[in-house]
């Protein structure tokens, strides 16, 4: 009885050894998977991060392009005289020239009245200058942008 308990045991623990086996092997086929889609997406990640650099290295390149056009706009606007505002207001009809800068200058600040009425309302303030100068340019949606261009 004893060798017959005995071979009994030794069947239940062979049970239990190719269970635990298996069970092993399926963790490691589950962890080999894992690292798999962990490599992946690292090398996705890493393909992501180079993209970016590119994108932003193209950015910084037209930023710093943009910046002596602003930098001269923006000294241009600084050195418009009152007395030019004066001159523009005056007329009866603008130049068709000073009237679409104008005009596009009252839509990128959201204001969608163009009339010459409200262009000489808006040059007839006194802080025209800093308004301009002072601009959000990045608050300037997408349709105001395309209906400027």
């Amino acid at each position: 009885k004893n060798a017959s308990d005995q071979e009994l045991q030794i069947k239940e623990k062979d049970a239990q050894a190719k269970q635990k086996m298996s069970e092993i092997k399926l963790n490691m086929q589950e962890a080999t998977q894992k690292r798999s889609e962990a490599e992946e997406l690292s090398q996705k990640l890493k393909v992501s991060e180079a993209e970016m650099q590119e994108k932003r290295a193209k950015v910084e390149s037209e930023l710093a392009e943009c910046q002596p056009v602003l930098e001269a706009a923006k000294l241009a606007v600084g050195n418009i005289k009152k007395d030019n505002l004066n001159e523009i207001r005056s007329f009866k009809l603008p130049p068709e020239s000073i009237r679409d800068v104008l005009e596009g200058v009252l839509r990128l600040m959201n204001n969608q009245d163009t009339s010459w009425v409200s262009i000489k309302r808006f040059i007839s303030q006194p802080s025209v200058i800093q308004e301009i100068l002072n601009f959000d340019a990045r608050q300037i949606t997408r349709d105001v942008r395309e209906s400027v261009l």
